[in-house]
């Protein structure tokens, strides 16, 4: 009986934390396989952005729409959400990746949902994301490309920002020819703007870096006197 309910706790356990899945840390130069994530925050803005590039009439040809959401947890930092779904394609259109920015200066934290609200339910799940050196851009992947009819599921990302705007972009790359295109006026995080006792003891740091590093000199010149 004791072994029962040892076991059984163990798969309630395990149900939770399934339950509570959360984003992974995405840091610059990193790539994560991304998990599945619940969004807590209050939706403040929500943007359906319609796509065409390439003649309708060409094998390349890639139309659609890209939905996105900001959402705002409760300690006053922002969420993004990014979905793609694509309506029509020519025999090589396909969207095999697509990429959003400007993330600089914020930290990151990636997973996925599907079924969320405002969005449409997606039916192509996404893979990896990973994010450039310099901090500025985040790449996901679906699990194969998206051509027509098909909707990725949302990618999530947490960020430390306290505000937003809409100067960013998202950028989406098709496989089979190599290129790529995008859109501009997308949501974009704003990195925080470090507070004044912060700078302070940033600059009494840098000073006494500085202090030692004279009064070195100075006992080596003495020294070599």
């Amino acid at each position: 009986m004791r072994r029962f309910f040892q076991a059984l706790a163990a798969f309630a356990a395990v149900a939770c934390f399934q339950g509570t899945a959360q984003a992974v840390p995405l840091p610059p130069g990193g790539t994560v396989v991304l998990p599945t994530a619940v969004e807590n925050g209050m939706l403040v803005g929500y943007m359906s952005i319609p796509f065409s590039f390439g003649s309708p009439t060409s094998a390349s040809h890639v139309a659609g729409r890209l939905n996105e959401a900001v959402y705002l947890e409760a300690g006053g930092t922002y969420d993004f959400a990014y979905q793609v779904s694509v309506t029509g394609t020519g025999r090589k259109g396909n969207i095999a990746s697509f990429s959003v920015g400007d993330f600089t200066g914020v930290t990151t934290d990636a997973a996925y949902t599907n079924g969320l609200m405002p969005f449409p339910t997606g039916n192509r799940g996404l893979a990896t994301a990973s994010r450039s050196v310099d901090g500025s851009t985040l790449f996901f992947t679906p699990t194969t490309p998206l051509t027509a009819g098909t909707t990725s599921y949302v990618a999530l990302v947490r960020t430390n920002a306290t505000s937003f705007d809409q100067f960013g972009s998202v950028t989406f790359v098709n496989s089979s020819t190599g290129g790529s295109f995008g859109i501009m006026n997308t949501f974009e995080p704003i990195a925080p703007v470090p507070e004044p006792l912060t700078l302070v003891l940033w600059g009494g740091s840098f000073a006494g870096i500085a202090c030692v590093g004279a009064f070195r000199r100075r006992k080596a010149n003495v020294s070599q006197a």
